[in-house]
């Protein structure tokens, strides 16, 4: 009897083909079934020896029949073919938002494969196997184990669903927001070193970032993986799962009252050199007058924000900073010889304590203009290496 697409025949399993089967369909005529048509329900990890037998009769479809010049016919087979797509009635079975439980039976480069009750299959991306924001693959359950799942998305025309491991456990970060009092101290492990700084694993399983720029020079390369130690809770932010700590200084130099050694008995931080201050010494230097009318013209006229950055001391500090600015002479005064007349709205410039060191950190000293330039470059470098002080600082993992 001639063979047609879509015709359900007999076959016999003669071989096992990797992962797919050989199927005799007659003495001579041979068929082959992929992995991918053996089942509706499950797309990964498919093995035709899970179901089948040598010998084993079958009930398979045909799906394609490709004639070859001179040779005999290239048959595909399926298997699943031979009954209804369940996928149809997926999302009667599985809502999105509902919690459910399955079994790892595969794992991806990108994630897992669980088995639900109902024998489909569920994808769960390695975002959303832990709070972590990236996952250490070694961290991921073993296959066979059984894990709880919230169901994301059922998708029955893609033949999908998206399920998270994620959702079904406690928010790490929103219990660190609702139990941690500001700046309270805890203790982690060290989970990663990055190049700005390293992640620290706390106890609650939240995990947040210890930035270089808060970490004294010295102390940045002193811890390693694995390590506990001690940290203080800045600013956590559940939302975007983010945690800014720092080390508990406080903590190591306090134990060193009573300790001998060379390092601290809590940890690997070593003892900070002592200085001696405070002698007494007589210094003899030029001092060269200022007018105060002249600096009140100044700033009367250039108002009290930087000429370089920008800054207001009253915007940050209220009251505390109304009318704070220091003045800066476009012609150094010590240039002069001796006393001269200045126009203070032509030849003064208000600036901040920080960009006033800095425009002197040469001689002549830098322009206004200069300064600007050299602030504008470090700022967008910046920008790029690390955020401010002021904020949250954890990376887009991980």
């Amino acid at each position: 009897m001639p063979l047609h697409e879509g015709q359900i025949v007999t076959g016999r399993v003669i071989e096992f083909v990797g992962t797919g089967a050989k199927i005799a369909l007659s003495p001579r005529l041979y068929a082959h079934l992929a992995p991918k048509h053996l089942s509706w329900k499950r797309k990964h990890g498919q093995d035709a020896r899970e179901y089948f037998d040598l010998d084993n009769e079958v009930l398979v479809r045909i799906l394609k029949i490709k004639n070859r010049d001179n040779k005999k016919p290239h048959i595909e087979v399926g298997f699943r073919e031979t009954e209804p797509n369940p996928w149809a009635q997926a999302a009667q079975f599985h809502t999105p938002q509902s919690r459910t439980r399955g079994v790892v039976y595969c794992h991806l480069p990108f994630g897992l494969i669980v088995e639900l009750p109902t024998g489909f299959e569920a994808l769960v991306h390695e975002s959303e196997i832990s709070w972590d924001r990236k996952p250490d693959a070694k961290t991921f359950p073993k296959i066979g184990s059984g894990v709880d799942l919230i169901i994301q998305e059922v998708d029955p025309a893609k033949q999908r669903i998206a399920a998270s491991m994620r959702l079904a456990m406690p928010n790490p970060y929103s219990e660190l927001a609702s139990s941690t009092r500001p700046l309270e101290t805890t203790t982690g492990i060290v989970k990663s070193r990055i190049a700005y700084g390293f992640f620290v694993r706390l106890e609650t399983g939240a995990v947040g970032l210890i930035h270089n720029t808060r970490l004294p020079e010295r102390l940045k390369d002193v811890f390693c993986v694995g390590d506990e130690i001690h940290v203080r809770i800045l600013a956590v932010d559940a939302a975007a799962k983010r945690v800014t700590l720092e080390l508990d200084l406080e903590r190591y130099y306090s134990d060193w009252a009573s300790d001998t050694e060379n390092v601290s008995p809590v940890g690997k931080i070593p003892r900070p050199a002592k200085f001696s201050e405070g002698a007494s010494r007589l210094v003899t230097v030029n001092y060269y007058e200022r007018n105060p009318a002249a600096r009140r013209t100044c700033i009367e006229y250039h108002g009290v924000s930087c000429a370089v950055c920008g800054f207001s001391f009253a915007q940050v500090y209220g009251r505390l900073g109304e009318g704070f600015i220091q003045v800066h002479h476009l012609n150094p005064v010590s240039d002069q010889d001796g006393e001269y007349t200045l126009d203070p709205v032509r030849d003064m410039r208000p600036v901040c304590p920080n960009c006033h060191a800095m425009i002197h950190k040469r001689r002549p000293p830098y322009s206004i203009e200069e300064l600007r330039a050299v602030l504008g470059d470090s700022t967008v470098a910046n920008k790029r290496a690390k955020p401010s002080l002021n904020q949250s600082v954890t990376p887009s993992l991980e």
